[in-house]
């Protein structure tokens, strides 16, 4: 079983994996036949409630919840971590209330409890034996034995800090149990840890085969292994590790399998990962066919023709549901089904509900999929509507969706392109005339997952014809080379990463939710307004290429700067940071001005300008007030005198504020570019005021952040006055690609400009380094003198020298550096960076850090075949977009949908707003 919702069929005798025998189960956690022959699943997250749920054992068609006890009831699940037979009923453990019930094994009612440990204590599994049930505690350390007849518990073994979760009896009647210390086993006397946690770390499970082998589930292996016992000590037969993920039970059955049949064109090939390999531009799909019911159980695309078809894009089965006018709903994928396979296509006859004749057929047409419905019959007029429910699994990849025409609460509307990100994407629509489609996109950040659901038939509609189209970006110019062009198009689009319709407070939970169609780091995560500008800078070098499979990305880009302006703006005119009131960041309003002020200077689009002059003026003027000593600079909320404040921009953890380069420079653009709008649309006289505010600034940015001695700009000045460095490279590139840095000489007499700063920049990145305590040695950024550049493969640092423990946010001081937002690698810093070297003359160095991120982009890095994008985790220090500088990850999303926009420098060799940058170089403050 699988913590991917799946449960995997793998051979007995060689460990081939046969195929996935049921998939979208909630939160799988153990597994038993029952004497009836159906497979029964524990089910329940940590802090949630559990479940027991009943399937088919031979075609695993989900049945019915056979346990399922309200809160506040006997016999309630509090995560139902194992479960198992005896005597006919079923034991089941509610791990959380550490408890073991007994239910009537044929109706599923609660009987009794049976064993309660500490109710913050965890009772993970059980086993029964000699008229007992043991079980492992998870607080204690220890095993205990409860007798069936009743009667007090008693210690069984234990081992305090072992931290048991599994347990499993041989034939000779010893005990062997999992936990953080590896696997022990107990004959009765003497208790031993005989396999390391080091061969089976988090051993989160343990049973044994028919052939008295033991079998552990290690969560931190990603492995099943099987060990021959007979021995003293226990010998390793087989490691399992494909289409293994968190795995969990294991049990075995001798029933029949008839796997779900491949009919896409996908072939298993070496992995691509790592290497570099040449795109071919045609699709390729891995597509399987459910043998029992109508449900296609596998989806997966590369429309590069690379390897990368091989992630599985689902949650659960892709189906059809049938909506009846009695309110019934009745899904494909529960119903039997007469199944036709041919190659590249299968076709699904079968009976929704009585008098209802159903026919689905999914087929390859050309280099896309087509997909025809048909309803028929005496009853079929008794359909409300059908509907296309496509489940993915942002686990595996973001998968989102790109489209012009939103609604309320997740409503879309096709043509709309699946954005599969690295896998590529696909334009889903009607066929012919009727390529209008409703559709919903929702999903939830708790539960990881999204669901596009396409209504087919609807109002007496009896049949329909839908399609998915590979899309390509086309090339927008000749100075990239065609095979070059197609290693970044795919990439470029999934800059567009919307978030799907999500409720706050989902579940008591504290996230905030998304109202659909409003990027975000990724597809489930909370929308923000910082960086904005990131993902959608590179629409300004497509030009009229931006207008993509008949959807203008352009307006994708407007809907999200629009939603900050018009509903997130607070009463002083600052801009949320997240969907919270008042929770802002000073880079929000930044952010969005430059995204707005990119859009315009592409689009030229007035309109824009006049239907949000109030809202643009207001941000700008945010920005005017907060320069609340009258200096020229604008002070931030913070006042970055240390004491573990949160940050002030997204580099959240660092306690910056007050007189913040960062801030201040992209004010500068941001000035610049209402100043613009506001001019082209007839308002000289007021846009001429935002320019010299403007001006003002960047003559007190040369004159209090540039360090002289240094050759630097520091990072921020505290209310207190003390200056801040540490070697911030953004802010270096912001000053020279927004054309600040070009003015030093005029506003300060320094005779230094641009090719200086980013001259020091490079000198900086090749003598940074860091001592690794850890391990014992010292981690260079880059060595140009060795040709060694890795430090580029990952992108560009935060900072290359330590922030101060007091100027960290909470404990985040204590990391040895660099870690998270102090000095760590940030990807989509690289964007601006690679920029600024090419402006200030120093293309080598440009094409330098160009040339290694873009291989990892190219190549890979993960399972799933992406570079970047390893699939949405939400797991602390475990993920890729916030680096050590030897590649450890320190982030906890997964996915953060700006880290590639360094792919925009295929496009876009400069900034868009460098005329306004170079006009107001002839001004004067």
């Amino acid at each position: 079983m699988s913590g991917a919702g799946t449960v995997e069929r793998y051979d007995a005798a060689s460990g081939a994996h046969l195929g996935t025998f049921i998939r979208g189960i909630d939160r799988p956690n153990a597994l038993a036949f029952g004497p009836d022959g159906a497979l029964y699943i524990a089910t329940g997250a940590v802090g949630g409630p559990g479940a027991v749920r009943k399937h088919d054992g031979t075609t695993g068609r989900f049945l019915a919840d056979f346990i399922r006890v309200p809160k506040g009831s006997p016999g309630y699940l509090a995560r139902a971590s194992h479960l198992l037979w005896h005597d006919g009923d079923l034991l089941v453990v509610s791990s959380d209330d550490s408890a073991v019930h007994r239910y009537d094994g044929t109706t599923g009612a609660y009987k009794r409890t049976i064993a309660s440990g500490n109710p913050r204590g965890w009772i993970t599994q059980i086993a029964v034996r000699d008229g007992a049930v043991f079980t492992t505690e998870f607080a204690e350390g220890r095993v205990r034995r409860f007798p069936l007849t009743g009667g007090e518990p008693q210690l069984y073994v234990s081992a305090p800090a072992f931290s048991p979760w599994g347990i499993a009896f041989d034939s000779q009647g010893r005990c062997w149990w999992s936990g953080s210390g590896g696997i022990a086993r107990y004959d009765g006397k003497t208790n031993a840890v005989v396999v390391p946690a080091s061969e089976v770390p988090t051993p989160t499970a343990l049973g044994m085969s028919p052939g008295g082998r033991l079998v552990c589930s290690s969560l931190g292996n990603q492995s099943v292994t099987l060990w021959d016992i007979a021995g003293e000590h226990p010998r390793l037969v087989r490691a399992i590790t494909e289409a293994v993920r968190d795995p969990a039970g294991v049990v075995f059955t001798d029933r029949p399998f008839s796997p779900p049949a491949q009919f896409g064109n996908f072939v298993a090939q070496p992995s691509n990962t790592g290497r570099n390999w040449r795109p071919t531009g045609a699709a390729v799909y891995n597509l399987r066919a459910d043998a029992y019911a109508a449900a296609i159980t596998d989806f997966g695309i590369d429309t590069e023709g690379g390897d990368r078809a091989k992630t599985q894009l689902l949650w659960e089965p892709m189906q059809l549901e049938f909506t009846l006018t009695d309110g019934r709903v009745v899904r494909s994928g529960d119903v039997g089904s007469n199944r036709t396979l041919r190659p590249g296509r299968v076709s699904y006859e079968f009976r929704p509900a009585p008098g209802v004749e159903a026919r689905w057929r999914v087929y390859r047409q050309g280099d896309g999929l087509r997909m025809d419905v048909a309803a028929r019959g005496e009853a079929a007029g008794e359909l409300k509507s059908v509907s296309l429910v496509m489940p993915f699994a942002p686990r595996a990849m973001g998968t989102t969706v790109i489209a012009e025409e939103w609604g309320r609460e997740g409503a879309v509307f096709a043509p709309l392109l699946i954005n599969a990100l690295d896998m590529g994407q696909l334009r889903l629509s009607g066929v012919g005339k009727r390529q209008r489609l409703a559709c919903r996109f929702t999903g939830s950040r708790q539960r990881q997952r999204t669901e596009l659901r396409v209504e087919l038939l609807s109002h007496g509609e009896r049949e329909r014809r839908i399609e998915l189209a590979p899309v390509r970006l086309t090339k927008p110019n000749s100075t990239i080379s065609d095979r070059e062009w197609a290693r970044v198009r795919r990439g470029l689009l999934s800059l567009l990463q919307d978030t799907c319709y999500m409720p706050a407070q989902e579940g008591g939970s504290g996230w905030l939710g998304s109202p659909g169609g409003i990027l975000g780091n990724n597809v489930i995560s909370d929308p923000v307004s910082v960086n904005m500008d990131r993902n959608l800078q590179w629409l300004c070098g497509m030009g009229k290429k931006a207008k993509v499979a008949g959807i203008d990305l352009n307006r994708i880009a407007r809907r999200s700067i629009e939603f900050w302006l018009n509903q997130r703006m607070n009463a002083d005119g600052s801009l949320d940071y997240v969907l919270q009131t008042g929770n802002i960041s000073a880079d929000s309003n930044t952010g969005v001005l430059n995204a707005a002020t990119d859009y315009y200077l592409s689009t030229r689009d007035t309109r824009f300008v006049r239907e949000n002059q109030a809202v643009l003026v207001k941000a700008a003027d945010y920005l005017v007030a907060r320069d609340v000593d009258d200096d020229g600079l604008i002070e931030t909320f913070r006042d970055g005198n240390g004491g573990h404040q949160f940050g002030d921009t997204a580099y959240d953890t660092v306690s910056s504020g007050w007189k913040n380069a960062l801030v201040n420079g992209q004010a500068y653009k941001s000035l610049l570019g209402v100043a613009r709008m506001l001019e082209d649309s007839g308002q000289v006289d007021r846009g001429s005021a935002y320019r010299q505010r403007a001006l003002r600034l960047r003559k007190a940015y040369n004159t209090q952040f540039y360090d002289r001695e240094r050759g630097r700009y520091l990072w921020w000045i505290g209310k207190n006055g003390r200056r801040h460095d540490y070697g911030n490279p953004l802010i270096q590139a912001n000053a020279v690609l927004f054309g600040i840095a070009d003015g030093l000489e005029r506003d300060t007499g320094i005779p230094r400009g641009g090719r200086d700063v980013m001259q020091r920049l490079w000198d900086d990145l090749a003598a940074a380094q860091y001592r690794d305590s850890a391990r014992g040695k010292t981690v260079r950024y880059i060595d140009p003198g060795a040709g060694d550049y890795a430090g580029f493969y990952w992108g560009i640092p935060c900072n290359l020298e330590s922030v101060p423990p007091e100027f960290n946010f909470a404990d985040y001081g204590k990391r040895e550096f660099p870690y998270y937002c102090n000095g760590g690698i940030f990807p989509q810093d690289t964007v601006a960076t690679i920029m600024a070297f090419a402006r200030a003359g120093m293309k080598d160095q440009a094409r330098l850090l160009q040339r290694e991120i873009f291989r990892r982009q190219h190549e890979g890095l993960f399972a799933n075949g992406s570079g970047f994008y390893m699939g949405v985790v939400n797991l602390p220090g475990q993920c890729y977009s916030i680096l050590k500088w030897d590649g450890a990850p320190t982030d906890y999303e997964g996915i953060i949908s700006r880290d590639c926009s360094f792919l925009q420098t295929a496009v876009l060799a400069d900034d868009p707003a460098r005329a306004l940058f170079d006009a107001a170089l002839e001004g004067a403050p």
